[in-house]
């Protein structure tokens, strides 16, 4: 039996006292975050939520987004971060497809939940709404509730957590992540990050707290390696500069997007990064100059993956091949390039041309992929292939794999 919370408790063990969280004013030890965790989870079980129960999440970053999740886990409940961006139709509409009875959100949205949903037991805010719902702090007011050590114990196959943010699938459509594939991909990243990720990694997040992009790179893999995870509250390319100028962050990823954005307005320009020691590109390769650029800057460690939602989400890495590749496998995955008899692909080899037979879709397996999607079978069935004993995820881009095991994408 398993749950992936167990790696943070293993954390707790070693380095009690060590920074765990840092919000740009406040920090957090890995014992006070792990005691906040535990009361969420005693707040979880005051209303009898029990383990393999959904508990929507719909917050910020911020503190209280980090101990709800690690709280749910613990208590062996399935988390279900919402981005608070998503319309009130939306997320009554997650809410209710998972059956929540207890949702954590911020005090904005109280009433536009409360309104389109008539099924909970408890609606946790946080703000300074006093009117509505329960606010944050009583319903973590369970001293006692919850032994200091406990974790519930789950299995590897069951789920820890649904995500709402594929790219391409409906928004109100969720992957269904599995213990096991939020433990081997945060794993897997702390692996093959350049130096690996260590206690003394400073990790800067910048995505969505909701995201799973940064739920597992970000998140999971600094608690896991005992480091320290700073957030910022409102992300933006202006405030992410301001704290890489500010703090000591060694590690960050970002979208090549916002990289663009960086180097479009010069928004490194006078910046020390010095410290920094990697940067990581979300998703996919790093816009042009913008290495040069991290490097002019004092960072000179760079590296990018793929992946989507389903794939846990790093699915593919690119350390010191070549740019134009999405990257190959990581650490027990497995990619193929296969035609539409599911027959894998021929391998490119060295200067060789691009035979037609060698192109085909990717599709990617391995302990991080998701079983398939909550309460939407006829795009599960569309998108996972069963096939050799593995789940296969179908991410519709036309390939084709080189014979180091590089993934070439093949432009419409």
């Amino acid at each position: 039996m398993t749950n992936v919370v167990d790696s943070v408790r293993k954390t707790v063990e070693q380095q009690p006292l060590s920074t765990a969280l840092v919000d740009g004013i406040d920090e957090l030890t890995y014992r006070e975050l792990w005691i906040r965790a535990g009361e969420f989870a005693g707040g979880l079980r005051e209303y009898d939520v029990k383990a393999g129960d959904a508990v929507p999440i719909c917050l910020p970053n911020s503190t209280e987004f980090v101990v709800a999740l690690l709280g749910t886990l613990r208590n062996g409940s399935v988390a279900v971060p919402i981005n608070p961006r998503f319309e009130t139709s939306e997320k009554a509409t997650i809410t209710t497809q998972v059956s929540a009875r207890v949702v954590v959100t911020t005090d904005d949205q109280v009433t536009g939940i409360l309104s389109n949903v008539d099924t909970l037991d408890a609606l946790v805010r946080v703000g300074d709404d006093a009117n509505l719902g329960v606010d944050f702090e009583t319903f973590t007011d369970t001293d006692g509730l919850y032994d200091f050590w406990e974790v519930i114990e789950r299995s590897d196959d069951d789920p820890a957590l649904i995500s709402y943010t594929g790219t391409e699938t409906p928004r109100t459509t969720g992957a269904v992540l599995s213990h096991a594939a939020l433990r081997t991909n945060a794993e897997a990243v702390a692996e093959i990050v350049p130096g690996g990720l260590s206690s003394e990694d400073e990790q800067l997040s910048v995505l969505p707290a909701t995201h799973l992009f940064n739920i597992t790179p970000v998140l999971n893999a600094t608690l896991v390696t005992g480091g320290r995870y700073n957030l910022i509250a409102n992300p933006s390319a202006e405030a992410t500069v301001e704290r890489l100028d500010s703090h000591d962050v060694t590690v960050f990823h970002l979208s090549p997007s916002m990289y663009a954005r960086l180097a479009s307005d010069n928004l490194l320009e006078g910046v020390d990064l010095s410290s920094l020691r990697v940067a990581g590109s979300v998703g996919g390769p790093f816009p042009p100059g913008v290495r040069e650029m991290l490097s002019e800057a004092g960072c000179d460690e760079s590296y990018y993956f793929y992946g989507r939602t389903e794939t846990g989400p790093v699915a593919l890495v690119n350390v010191d091949g070549d740019d134009r590749s999405l990257g190959r496998s990581i650490p027990e995955g497995e990619a193929r390039i296969v035609d539409v008899a599911f027959e894998e692909c021929r391998i490119v080899e060295d200067d060789e041309r691009i035979p037609a037979e060698a192109s085909g879709e990717l599709v990617v397996t391995g302990p991080n992929v998701a079983d398939g999607y909550h309460d939407n079978e006829t795009l599960e069935d569309e998108r996972f292939t069963l096939w050799g004993g593995y789940n296969w995820y179908h991410t519709e881009l036309t390939a084709y794999k080189d014979a180091d095991g590089y993934v070439y994408r093949v432009e419409d």
